[in-house]
């Protein structure tokens, strides 16, 4: 049996994801609620691209209740702040840039980011090393 690369294996697979999607969301929520997904590519979004699509969405009729950002370390700030941009730091500015988005529109942006244990130890240096990812033995998720 080959594996079929094609454009059409992949649109078949995104169109049962849709759907399925689409199925369990009507199921739980009786239609009351609709559920946008914003693919991109990694370093290249924003939160000034968030916010704009917030209100995109707005223009078009939707009313925006929650944003869940899966991961922060996959965004950019939206302007450069920093001189000589640390990982942390520029990660430390774009969650303050999802605070504010999160003020300006009255809702709640939530990263499912983990820390690793290490993280809470007060006595160790803060850097992305202490991020956990799918693998990770992580205590709490962290909602920012």
């Amino acid at each position: 049996m080959t594996i079929d690369n094609s454009s059409n294996l992949i649109e078949k697979l995104q169109t049962m994801f849709k759907n399925l999607l689409k199925a369990s969301l009507l199921k739980v929520t009786q239609g009351r609620c609709s559920l946008v997904i914003k693919h991109c590519n990694e370093n290249t979004f924003s939160p000034g691209d968030l916010g704009r699509f917030i209100d995109r969405l707005k223009v078009e009729g939707y009313k925006t209740k929650l944003v869940f950002v899966d991961y922060l370390d996959t965004m950019i700030p939206t302007t450069s702040v920093f001189g000589n941009a640390k990982e942390y730091d520029t990660q430390g500015q774009i969650v303050q840039e999802l605070r504010s988005l999160s003020r300006i529109h009255g809702i709640p942006i939530i990263s499912p980011t983990q820390n690793q244990r290490d993280s809470e130890d007060s006595t160790k240096m803060q850097s992305n090393r202490l991020i956990g990812r799918l693998n990770c033995r992580c205590k709490n998720p962290l909602i920012r």
